[in-house]
């Protein structure tokens, strides 16, 4: 199956993140073809080795794009490993995030001591009908309204409600390490405010844990919204 880089980043992150996007089986897109052959650099884990072979093919996807940002930092290094709960462990000083759905792949890395955690990720659009009954369990029952009344006469309803709930999971992601049992209710959405082209940027607070203020970022295209969160080091 084809796997292709993709020449630019779509995702808002700062100089010091190397993030690396993977078309996969996407003849229609320009892009770095690789050989499949990279994947054997990726090892499957025992606790995979019974899963089917497109779970396996997924993983190997996914670890083969964060080794590829990881690259673009430093040489000579390896993929992360998988965790207890199926999460990336990263190399000793880095931090980063794997995404994947429909066709799209994307990790991003950094080790830059301003930087204590990274979360992205990818959503396939799907009808509004079917966003709102994920926003359900996703967004509180007053910030559904506020997007509502906010975006009333937007044509893009569906790619902003989608974003938020793509915002809330790169920051679950990106705060997995220290508050593993998070749930997208605890992240209350306070800001949203019009970005350059298609994109938005976003302030949250999450109602436990001191109850911190996280910003993120989303944009979208004709087939999904990708979004991305960093939490800064507090020296």
């Amino acid at each position: 199956m084809s796997i292709k880089v993709l020449p630019v980043s779509i995702f808002e992150f700062p100089r010091s993140v190397a993030v690396c996007s993977l078309a996969i089986g996407r003849a229609d897109v320009e892009g770095k073809e690789l050989g499949t052959e990279l994947l054997q650099r990726i090892p499957v884990p025992d606790d995979l080795l019974q899963a089917t072979a497109a779970r396996q093919f997924e993983y190997r996807c996914g670890r083969l794009a964060a080794l590829l940002a990881l690259e673009k930092i430093q040489a000579q290094i390896q993929a992360p490993s998988r965790g207890p709960q199926g999460e990336p462990q990263w190399p000793e000083g880095f931090c980063g995030s794997i995404t994947h759905t429909n066709g799209f792949v994307a990790a991003a890395a950094s080790n830059s001591p301003d930087i204590q955690a990274i979360g992205i990720d990818a959503e396939a659009l799907l009808p509004f009908d079917r966003i709102c009954t994920i926003a359900e369990a996703a967004m509180s029952k007053g910030e559904s309204q506020r997007l509502g009344r906010e975006f009333q006469t937007s044509d893009k309803k569906a790619e902003i409600h989608l974003g938020v709930i793509s915002a809330k999971e790169s920051i679950l992601k990106c705060l997995y390490a220290q508050w593993q049992l998070l749930d997208f209710i605890d992240l209350e959405l306070l800001d949203i405010t019009p970005d350059t082209g298609d994109s938005f940027r976003l302030v949250f607070q999450c109602n436990k844990h001191g109850r911190p203020r996280i910003l993120s970022w989303f944009t979208y295209d004709h087939e999904r919204v990708y979004s991305c969160s960093t939490l800064p080091r507090i020296s």
